[in-house]
């Protein structure tokens, strides 16, 4: 195993991987988007979408720094979709179409609080030329305008929503030049995302509920249904590629 340290949305995160997956799923991954943007002559635009509590903006951020650290591949920029969040301010005076309404902050993290025709504005222009995107502040629980960037040939986007297959988010899939969906089992997500909580001073008891009543039904929109994808990975509590799991779809 190796361990890497990466700062994530205002916080240090430490993960470790497999040296063989490294080396047999990892390392191919990023050869083959090599020479997929080699051959386009452009710049790839590469979506993966994984549930909250995946580890998905961690794993992006590995894969940036062994792109960046291997001789022979291209290197990758990586990017969350959380500064495409719609500003506290907002989500405090907006609510869900529903009945009764509901308050958009009480569900903060759901496909209605995104801003995603901004979020297809900047990947259709970053197609094309650099761009600079938002990112989420932790500290300050709101997006910050154009703090990064896009300036790599390679573009990873990590978010919850990139392959859900309703509107207005199934329009980001046109700009798509390949997919990747990664799984992590439920039952590990819960245990994640109510110790994320409690780390941040939550109770067990608040961070439970808050799993149930927003978590929850996030995770199981990205779990449930997808739009077609590329490529799966699926990881165990370890951060391991589960094996024979990974394909094409």
């Amino acid at each position: 195993m190796s361990e890497y340290t990466f700062s994530v949305n205002d916080l240090t995160i430490t993960v470790h991987y497999s040296n063989e997956d490294i080396q047999h799923v990892f390392l191919p991954f990023l050869k083959q988007l090599s020479d997929m943007q080699e051959n386009a002559g452009k710049r790839l635009i590469v979506f993966l979408a994984a549930a909250p509590g995946s580890g998905k903006s961690t794993f992006v951020s590995f894969l940036e720094h062994l792109s960046k650290t291997t001789e022979e591949l291209t290197p990758i920029q990586g990017i969350g979709i959380d500064g495409f969040h719609y500003k506290q301010s907002y989500l405090d005076t907006h609510y869900l179409k529903s009945d009764p309404a509901v308050l958009l902050r009480t569900v903060k993290g759901s496909p209605d609080t995104f801003d995603v025709e901004s979020l297809y504005k900047h990947i259709q222009e970053a197609k094309h030329t650099d761009n600079f995107w938002p990112v989420y502040s932790r500290k300050l629980h709101d997006p910050l305008e154009d703090q990064i960037r896009i300036q790599e040939p390679i573009l990873l986007i990590e978010g919850n929503y990139l392959l859900y297959p309703h509107a207005p988010w199934k329009s980001l899939y046109e700009l798509c030049d390949y997919s990747v969906y990664m799984h992590v089992d439920q039952h590990i997500l819960k245990e994640r995302l109510v110790q994320r909580k409690v780390s941040g001073g939550s109770s067990y008891e608040d961070a439970l509920q808050h799993y149930e009543a927003v978590d929850r039904t996030n995770i199981e929109l990205v779990i449930e249904e997808q739009l077609p994808y590329d490529l799966r990975f699926v990881f165990d509590r370890e951060n391991h590629i589960v094996s024979d799991v990974t394909k094409a779809i």
